[in-house]
């Protein structure tokens, strides 16, 4: 017997499930199997243990995966007597990524590579930087202006990908509809002729984890006379 006695358990990524498992036999037992299979991949051994007797108790916990769209896990308890003969039981459980607003912070400044100020950014932690000391792994965006005319045009020499869309629903975006919108589009390795107002949809990491995808509205690019004030204001939604 395994409690909960329901077939079918609903679970988010990174939960963990308890299970009551209770074995008896009229025969000795000597062994007791539980194996997990996530939808569409390789069955899995949780665990595999020796017992003796004919009866016994254990209360199991399982760790949900993270995963980042809803899935399936198939699990299996198998119980097995000394006389070769067995018994299984299943459980389904059904993994549901949570849709979450993404929080914004606005006002984000990154200056003209000319400016002798931070023209980099460290999406993730919302940081400026300066191109010449920060490590090239968090300069997610970064401007190569070298004359008093600002390029409008962002590279990533931590290899961030980019996606202009600006039809994007950037008010009530996501964690999902971020990164449905990323993979609908052509991404490239960098970005250009960036006018106010567009939006921009960024994946930071190689990672498929919902903290790998941003999106990002350019509020105002300031190309003043000389170099010092040119920059670019946008808002960050993660």
């Amino acid at each position: 017997m395994v409690s909960p006695y329901d077939i079918y358990i609903t679970a988010e990524p990174k939960e963990i499930v308890t299970f009551n498992i209770t074995c008896q036999a009229d025969v000795e037992i000597q062994r007791l199997l539980i194996t997990s299979k996530v939808a569409e991949s390789y069955t899995q051994t949780e665990l595999d243990t020796i017992i003796s007797g004919t009866s016994f108790s254990l209360k199991y916990e399982f760790f949900v995966p993270e995963v980042f769209e809803n899935k399936t896990v198939y699990l299996e308890f198998t119980m097995e007597m000394k006389n070769g003969e067995t018994v299984e039981t299943g459980r389904v459980i059904e993994i549901q990524v949570e849709d979450k607003l993404l929080e914004e912070t606005a006002g984000h400044e990154m200056y003209s590579g000319l400016s002798g100020k931070q023209n980099a950014y460290d999406l993730y932690h919302g940081i400026p930087l300066y191109s010449h000391l920060a490590d090239s792994a968090i300069m997610h965006i970064m401007d190569t202006t070298d004359t008093d005319v600002l390029l409008d045009r962002w590279i990533s020499p931590a290899g961030a990908l980019f996606v202009r869309f600006n039809d994007f629903n950037y008010a009530n975006c996501t964690n999902r509809s971020v990164k449905e919108a990323f993979h609908s589009g052509t991404s490239h390795e960098f970005i250009d002729h960036l006018v106010t107002g567009d939006v921009l949809l960024i994946k930071l990491f190689e990672s498929e984890a919902d903290s790998s995808y941003i999106a990002l509205k350019i509020t105002s690019i300031l190309d003043e006379p000389g170099n010092e004030a040119d920059r670019y204001i946008f808002n960050i939604k993660r």
